[in-house]
């Protein structure tokens, strides 16, 4: 259980980080 809560934290970090980065290179794009 433990170990599957831990996976599940670390795909939903990848996802944010993820996320994070399309919305920065949508802005990036944006601003040049």
């Amino acid at each position: 259980m433990i170990l599957e809560m831990e996976e599940l934290e670390e795909l939903l970090w990848n996802s944010l980080r993820i996320m994070k980065r399309q919305t920065e290179s949508k802005e990036g794009a944006v601003v040049a």
